[in-house]
């Protein structure tokens, strides 16, 4: 009997890749794969994988731990409910180097906090992207970086990061570590709060500049002021240009 594995992902060039992983390294010999994204996460899958429809694990949890052996969260919005982490084996791929700035947009806090950034393989439990690590990259922030510049050097980290680790993340045939710090957590409420400009705040010049280049990613609108006169959000972002 084949092994079950069901990949949860919401992002079309990720479950590209992990499905070209799979097909590279024969699994289909031993392993059944499954592909379901989030609600509400449909429509942006049309273009690239019009075949995924959506899983709702909290509202599936006991058919979900009856059925697989293995789950995978790659940029998976959901969170898994302690009955799914408990009875089955559960990896998140997740855009961040953990402990740091777990949560929401990690390499957005991380260029603001001065933290480092990265990618990291590990088990899921019952907290947000907390569990044993299997492995993990860190990348470099130059600061010239924005959060626009960093993503894309957190997404290859991670591809690679799969990539050497793929097999050994499929068959459970690798050691974990707990890291040795407690870290921070950014919910996403703390993102929305980070995005308004207090027009009436003293802060530091550094601190100032690494709010907007966290907040800087184009084409998105993300740091603001309000308009006291009219009640309007007044975007800001900024741009950085290194120069030997």
């Amino acid at each position: 009997m084949k092994m079950q594995i069901l990949l949860i992902s919401d992002i079309g060039f990720q479950i590209a890749h992990f499905r070209k992983l799979f097909s590279q390294h024969t699994c289909h010999t031993f392993a059944e794969l499954t592909v379901h994204c989030s609600p509400g996460s449909e429509k942006e899958l049309t273009s690239v994988s019009p075949t995924v429809t959506a899983l709702d694990v909290k509202s599936n949890a006991t058919a979900i731990a009856n059925t697989y052996q293995l789950i995978v969260s790659y940029h998976c919005r959901q969170l898994f409910p302690a009955e799914v982490v408990q009875q089955v084996r559960c990896i998140n791929i997740h855009p961040g180097f953990n402990p740091y700035n777990k949560g929401w947009y990690p390499g957005v806090f991380s260029i603001a906090n001065g933290l480092p950034a990265g990618a990291t393989i590990h088990e899921i439990d019952e907290k947000i992207d907390n569990g044993p690590i299997i492995a993990q990259k860190q990348i470099e922030i130059l600061p010239e970086d924005t959060s626009g510049t960093v993503y894309p050097k957190i997404i290859k980290a991670e591809e690679k990061l799969l990539e050497k680790w793929f097999m050994p993340m499929i068959t459970g045939k690798y050691t974990t570590f707990l890291p040795k710090e407690k870290g921070n957590l950014n919910y996403k409420k703390d993102y929305y709060a980070f995005q308004k400009l207090d027009l009436e705040e003293t802060v530091k010049t550094g601190d100032l500049i690494n709010k907007l280049r966290a907040l800087t990613h184009a084409p998105y609108q993300n740091a603001y002021y309000i308009d006291e006169k009219t009640g309007d959000r007044i975007y800001v972002s900024i741009n950085i240009t290194r120069q030997p």
